[in-house]
């Protein structure tokens, strides 16, 4: 299409009335006198308001501070809302800074056209240059408006009136541009590509002549960083003289989380912080919704200071993203906080592999820990040393000075961890974390003690009879190990083998064995009691055959003999181990 060589008509119209209605072709028509035109209520402004100038008197950007420069003889009149903007023709223009919207925007104002160019009678009423693709121009064309990008019309509208008051909505969501026109959609247009990241003039553009320059009003013009749904526009435009609500000014939100480590089924409080927007004003009031990704969570109602606290056990295991969004209100408009990224874990037990106590944990005890997803499968240790990561599984220990440790693995299975506290793991609280070969989290606070004493026992409960041998020392010093225990086929248990404290020649010891108590005090601070007599404890240290292994000797006296089975106390530092049973015979 030529846009230079038509002879142009010019048709001069005037608004004769300030009443507005719609006809049921969609355009607005002026009724004089009477009074038909009720003020709807103010439409909520969009929380992807960019820019708006409202032409109160001047050209300033009430939402964004993209202040616009007047060029020739702009002036401001009786507007749809207010004040309008008002565009003799010839030189007058309004040059407005780059917008930085990118590939997802809307243009959205009211237009009242003055002049009519048939033929060839483009007038600019938004405006960069139409050969280009970035925004291009928005134009009225005749009695309609058209978008052209990139030396391509996009589309025309269908017909608008002079001295008339039309709404008009652009929007472009990355591929597909509408137009609306009074609320309702007019054009679509096929796929194409653009990117709006350029300023614009209102009433003008780049390439033109003094009969592209727009004649008429121009109101309310507003820029948007996303594409406005239909529901929106139509509110707008319902909106009428009404216009938009004066909550201009979107509150500073501020989310923050309780302090993690973060467990499924464990309280998160989230808190947002919505200030005053500046000295004088009020703070935002009303509720605010709180959301993990798209799934609604939560409300809570915004305090006097502007806070709104929620608190809530439902979050899933994995990454969260979550954030408040906020409405809006009479003075404020809405606006959604910074996603807040979080890793909820699943809950884990770590416990004594020994007794499965875990009350108090210590520094190379081994560890049997539980929970779900902890391995993608079940896999033993088969190499020495033993290694930090088996099928992608790790145990990650950090202690109460901050110091991150991994720690040697025996066993992963998907239910089931057994591994080593680490070496030099610090007395005190301590965060236990295993990450599974698919990134699955599990984690738990322990409290981590020089000793935790545990014994283990034949079945490996952690109750009954004791994982032991007797030891028996000969007069020539000759040493025989006997077992306290025996599986039973018949029976399917284990079952006492008695001990037999016969001989008065022999020295005969009870070598039980456990964990966490290498690191116990002085050897008198470990006591032991068997069928309830004080029994002398010779030994209490590393095993040294198994990492983490520890073993307790315990001289046993020919006064037990005939005793049957008796429980074996053993308490480190004060610590009592659990009771185990062995049977004298």
């Amino acid at each position: 299409m030529n846009k230079t060589s038509t002879p142009r008509i010019l048709f001069l119209l005037i608004v004769i009335s300030s009443i507005t209605v719609l006809r049921t072709d969609r355009t607005l028509i002026e009724v004089a006198g009477a009074g038909l035109f009720q003020a709807g209520q103010c439409a909520a402004v969009p929380e992807s308001l960019a820019s708006i100038y409202k032409g109160e008197g001047n050209a300033n950007d009430l939402a964004g501070g993209k202040n616009g420069t007047l060029i020739g003889d702009v002036g401001y009149v009786a507007g749809r809302v207010g004040q309008a903007f008002s565009f003799p023709g010839g030189e007058a223009s309004i040059q407005v800074p780059s917008q930085n919207l990118g590939s997802n925007f809307s243009v959205e104002f009211w237009m009242n056209p003055s002049r009519l160019v048939l033929g060839n009678g483009y007038q600019h009423l938004i405006g960069n240059d139409w050969r280009t693709r970035n925004f291009g121009a928005l134009y009225q064309f005749d009695n309609k408006v058209s978008y052209w990008v990139d030396s391509t019309l996009i589309f025309d509208s269908s017909t608008i009136q002079l001295n008339s008051w039309t709404h008009v909505a652009l929007t472009y969501d990355g591929d597909v541009a509408r137009l609306y026109i009074n609320g309702v959609l007019d054009q679509t247009s096929g796929s194409f590509s653009l990117t709006f990241n350029n300023p614009v003039k209102l009433g003008d553009g780049v390439f033109r002549d003094s009969s592209f320059t727009y004649q008429g009003l121009l109101d309310e013009v507003s820029f948007y960083n996303s594409a406005l749904n239909a529901p929106v526009i139509q509110s707008v435009f319902n909106a009428g003289a009404t216009g938009k609500c004066s909550n201009l000014n979107a509150p500073l939100i501020t989310l923050t989380a309780s302090a993690g480590p973060y467990l499924k089924g464990q309280p998160v409080t989230m808190t947002a912080d919505l200030p005053a927007g500046a000295a004088g004003q009020p703070l935002p009031t009303g509720s605010v919704p709180f959301r993990d990704g798209n799934t609604a969570i939560g409300t809570s109602n915004l305090s006097n200071a502007g806070k709104a606290t929620l608190t809530t056990t439902a979050l899933p295991a994995g990454a969260r993203q979550l954030s408040a969004v906020y409405s809006g209100d009479s003075f404020y408009r809405g606006r959604s906080s910074s996603i807040l990224n979080i890793v909820v874990a699943n809950t884990l037990v770590n416990a004594s592999a020994a007794d499965y106590r875990g009350d108090f944990l210590a520094p190379e005890q081994i560890v049997a820990a539980f929970g779900i997803n902890l391995a993608t499968t079940s896999q033993a240790a088969s190499t020495q040393p033993l290694p930090t990561t088996l099928a992608g599984t790790t145990v990650r220990v950090i202690d109460s000075t901050g110091t991150e440790r991994l720690a040697p693995l025996f066993y992963i299975s998907p239910a089931q961890v057994n591994y080593q506290l680490p070496p030099g793991t610090a007395i005190g609280a301590a965060t236990i974390t295993i990450t599974s070969g698919d990134g699955s989290l599990s984690i738990q606070l322990v409290q981590i003690a020089a000793v935790a004493p545990g014994l283990f026992t034949a079945d490996q409960s952690g109750e009954g009879l004791a994982a032991a041998d007797i030891l028996r020392v000969k007069p020539g010093g000759a040493l025989v190990y006997e077992k306290v225990a025996r599986y039973d086929e018949a029976l399917k248990k284990y079952v006492a083998v008695p001990i037999d404290l016969s001989s008065t020649t022999d020295q005969i010891f009870l070598v039980l064995y456990g964990t966490g108590i290498r690191f116990r005090t002085a050897l008198s601070n470990v006591t032991a009691t068997v069928g309830g007599t004080v029994a002398s404890v010779e030994f209490a240290g590393l095993q040294g055959m198994l990492l983490g292994l520890d073993q307790v000797n315990i001289r046993l006296s020919s006064s037990l003999a005939g005793r049957g089975d008796v429980n074996v106390v053993l308490s480190i530092n004060n610590k009592p181990a659990k009771t185990v049973l062995v049977n004298i015979k």
